[in-house]
C-alpha cells in the first residue's frame, strides 16, 4: 500500500470516528477557549495534508498539480475562494484561521486523494462506512434508551442536558445529517458493495436512528425525498421494470418488521420525545427570524466586509441566540461578510459539482438534501469536517461501476493492437 493510501485511510477514518465531542473528552481542546492554536484543527485535516505531501512525492509535484488543474476545476474555485477569505481573516481583520480550515481544507484534500484510489481500495473503505454506519446506530440506540453517551455534549464550553443521542459523530444534528444523507445514498444505490441480502436492514435501521438524534429538519426531508424515491420506483415497477424474488421477499419481511418496530416504539413512549421536538423546538424557528433582525443592525461597511467579532457577540446576546444563527448562508454573511461569502457560495457549488463528476447522476440528490439540511443549522458556517464526511459517503458508496477517469487511463497506458493486413498483392 502506498504512503498515500495508507494516510488516506487515515484521514477518512479519524474524520468519522473522532467527533469534536471525543476530542474534548480526550483533552483536546478543539472547541473550547484555551490550548494550543494546533488543537483547534482536526487531526483529520492535519492526515489529509500530509497525505497529498505524500502523493506529490509519489506523482511528482507537478504532474499531480497538472492532473488536479485537468480534472477537479470546481476543486481548485473553492480553494480560490479559500484563500480570499485567508487574505481577509488574517490580513485585514486579523481574525483566527483555524474555524475555516477543517470545513474547507479536510475535504479538498479528500477530494484529491479518493479521486485516485484503485476500485478495490473504494471498495474496502464502502464496507468500512457501512460498518461504520451501523455501529454508530446501534450505539446511538442504547444511548436513547439506556440516556447515557460516550461523550458529553457541550456548546462553547457549556454541557448540555439532552435526550438526543450523540453516538460517534458527536453533535446529535451531526449525526442526522450524516445518517440522512447515508440512508439516501443507500436508496440511490449506494450499496452495491453490500451483500444483497443486508441492503434492506441496513436501510432499516438507519432510518430508526434518525429518531434518536431528533433532527427535525433532516427527519422531515429523508422522509419527503423516501416517498419521492419510492413513489418513483413503484412507477417503473408499474410499467414493467423487474425486480429480483429476493427483494421482494426482503421486502415482505422488513416493511411488516419496522412497522410493528414502531409501533413499539410508540406504545413504550420512546418517540414521545421525538415528536415534542415538532412542537417545541426550544426557540430554532424563533432564532432563524431574528437572524434578519441581526444583519439589519450592521451598517453597509459590515455588511460588505464583516462586523467586528465582539459586536456580532453582543447582538448574539442581546437577541438571545448564543449558540449560533442557525443558517450557514446567513451566518457566513455575519462572520465574514457578503465580498468573501459569495466567492466561498461559488466554490462550495462547484466544489459539489466536482463531487457529481466523480459518483453516479443520483448524487444529486444527497447533495439536494445535504444543502438543504445545512441551511437550517450553523453547519458549514462552523468549525466541522461534515462536508468531508458527505465527500466520502457520496464518492465511495455512489462510485460508477467503472468510473471515468480509470477508462481514460487504461486505454492510454493499453498500446494499440496490430493488426494484419494483407498488402495489395496478397489479396
Amino acid at each position: 500500500m502506498a504512503p498515500s493510501t495508507a494516510l488516506c485511510w487515515l484521514a477518512l477514518v479519524t474524520a468519522f470516528g473522532l467527533s469534536h465531542l471525543m476530542l474534548e473528552r480526550l483533552g483536546i481542546a478543539y472547541e473550547t477557549s484555551g490550548g494550543a492554536s494546533w488543537q483547534k484543527i482536526a487531526p483529520a485535516t492535519y492526515l489529509s495534508i500530509i497525505a497529498i505531501l505524500a502523493l506529490a512525492i509519489e506523482q511528482g509535484p507537478e504532474n499531480l498539480l497538472n492532473d488536479v488543474v485537468r480534472r477537479h476545476k470546481g476543486t481548485l474555485v473553492l480553494a480560490f475562494a479559500w484563500l480570499i477569505q485567508f487574505f481577509q481573516l488574517v490580513i485585514i481583520i486579523g481574525a483566527p484561521l483555524t474555524p475555516t480550515i477543517d470545513t474547507f481544507i479536510y475535504p479538498i484534500c479528500l477530494l484529491v486523494l479518493i479521486a485516485r484510489q484503485d476500485e478495490r481500495t473504494m471498495y474496502h473503505m464502502a464496507l468500512f462506512i457501512h460498518f461504520f454506519m451501523a455501529v454508530n446506530a446501534i450505539i446511538a440506540g442504547v444511548e436513547f434508551v439506556t440516556q447515557t453517551r460516550i461523550t458529553p455534549m457541550f456548546a462553547n464550553g457549556i454541557e448540555l442536558v439532552d435526550w438526543r443521542s450523540s453516538a460517534l459523530f458527536g453533535h446529535p444534528l451531526m449525526n442526522a445529517l450524516a445518517t440522512g444523507c447515508y440512508a439516501l445514498a443507500l436508496m440511490l444505490g449506494g450499496g452495491r458493495s453490500l451483500p444483497r441480502v443486508l441492503f434492506l436492514p441496513a436501510l432499516g435501521l438507519q432510518m430508526v436512528a434518525m429518531v434518536f438524534f431528533g433532527g427535525r429538519a433532516a427527519t422531515a426531508l429523508l422522509v419527503v425525498f423516501a416517498v419521492v424515491l419510492g413513489a418513483r420506483h413503484a412507477v417503473t415497477i408499474l410499467l414493467g421494470r423487474r425486480f429480483s424474488a429476493l427483494a421482494a421477499a426482503i421486502a415482505f419481511v422488513l416493511v411488516p418488521t419496522l412497522v410493528v418496530a414502531g409501533g413499539i416504539l410508540v406504545a413504550e413512549g420512546f418517540l414521545d420525545r421525538f415528536l415534542l421536538r415538532f412542537v417545541d423546538d426550544e426557540g430554532s424557528a424563533q432564532a432563524r427570524l431574528i437572524m434578519f433582525d441581526v444583519l439589519g443592525r450592521f451598517s453597509w461597511q459590515e455588511l460588505l466586509v464583516g462586523p467586528d467579532a465582539g459586536t456580532l457577540a453582543t447582538l448574539q446576546r442581546v437577541y438571545g441566540i448564543p449558540f449560533g444563527i442557525e443558517s450557514f448562508w446567513f451566518a457566513f454573511i455575519a462572520f465574514y461578510g457578503i465580498l468573501t461569502s459569495i466567492p466561498i457560495f461559488l466554490g462550495l457549488f462547484a466544489f459539489l459539482y466536482d463531487i457529481r463528476r466523480l459518483s453516479t447522476v443520483h448524487a444529486w440528490w444527497v447533495i439536494g438534501f445535504f444543502l438543504a439540511v445545512c441551511s437550517t443549522s450553523l453547519s458549514l458556517a462552523g468549525k466541522s469536517t461534515t462536508m468531508g464526511v458527505l465527500l466520502a459517503t457520496i464518492i465511495v458508496t455512489m462510485r460508477p461501476a467503472m468510473r471515468q477517469s480509470s477508462r481514460v487511463e487504461i486505454s492510454a497506458a493499453r498500446p494499440a493492437p496490430h493488426r494484419n493486413r494483407r498488402s495489395p498483392k496478397q489479396a
